[in-house]
């Protein structure tokens, strides 16, 4: 349960991130692209041994994390396209909605228990996630009514949560998570300086430093997450339905406490439903559904 609750905070920290980004004027581009170099050199600063004596051109898991690290910085994209395009309410609940993704992947490839009351406790944390991030929600920033980004948006930050899934299960029982987490990683930071290029914008001290920031973060929220799903005593399903509603009710609170933002009487219902919501579905869980 450590694991998941420090997953949840450094997973939080990452939004005040790009907060403090927007509010600065630093390129987010920049800093997210410096953020998956600084996340990728975490895993072999703290295990430099673990990378030697491994065949990575004939390694099946190696490709597959070079496609993740594609996905991981897609959708990162995709979410920064959907703010300008949507507005920051519809990106909030898509990404936080597609919790529900990985959820049934968990129960379908793993046989999780699953049953009518896990079944009605996701259904109320989806409810949650809509009433909790509707405040968020600037009316001036919704320039389009289209439907199409969010639905990409949520359909990629499932399969990123499945990915992270996949990679924790499958591909840590022949290689170190480390290994994995700085292949993922490099292959997004590599993509990352490539639009870069493309861009031939002046790099930013500030964005470096963000960057150095962001990765920490990022690395160590991904790491501890994945431990969380190591976990005997959670199943997944249950993991990610925390991790999902834990960061948007401890952002809330924060951004109340710390950012001085307004929680609507809809707001507090949206976090009355949540923790509803994560002590149903770990009742649920623990009785087999």
């Amino acid at each position: 349960m450590i694991a998941i609750l420090i997953s949840i905070v450094l997973s939080a920290s990452l939004v005040f991130c790009f907060k403090y980004f927007n509010k600065n004027n630093i390129n987010n581009t920049q800093a997210i692209s410096f953020n998956y170099v600084v996340a990728a050199s975490w895993g072999f600063i703290l295990n430099p041994n673990q990378y030697f004596g491994i065949d990575y051109i004939h390694a099946t898991w190696f490709y597959s994390a070079l496609f993740f690290g594609f996905l991981f910085i897609a959708v990162f994209k995709l979410m920064a396209i959907g703010v300008e395009k949507n507005g920051i309410m519809a990106v909030s609940v898509a990404q936080k909605m597609s919790l529900v993704l990985p959820v049934l992947f968990s129960i379908w490839a793993y046989s999780e228990s699953f049953g009518m009351l896990k079944m009605a406790f996701l259904l109320l944390a989806l409810v949650s996630v809509y009433f909790t991030a509707k405040p968020s929600v600037d009316p001036s920033t919704k320039k389009s009514n289209s439907i199409f980004i969010p639905i990409f948006i949520f359909i990629g930050s499932g399969c990123v949560d499945i990915a992270i899934k996949i990679t924790q299960s499958y591909f840590s029982q022949i290689v170190p998570i480390s290994v994995l987490l700085t292949c993922i990683f490099g292959a997004a930071g590599v993509i990352g300086f490539a639009l870069l290029f493309k861009e031939k914008n002046k790099i930013q001290l500030a964005a470096i430093i963000g960057g150095v920031v962001l990765g920490s973060f990022n690395y160590f929220a991904t790491y501890f997450l994945m431990k969380a799903l190591s976990s005997n005593t959670l199943e997944s399903s249950l993991v990610f339905a925390i991790n999902n509603m834990g960061v948007l009710l401890f952002s809330a609170f924060v951004a109340a406490i710390v950012f001085k933002e307004q929680i609507s009487k809809i707001n507090w219902l949206g976090i009355s439903l949540a923790i509803i919501a994560i002590l149903g579905l770990y009742y649920s869980t623990q009785t087999n559904g």
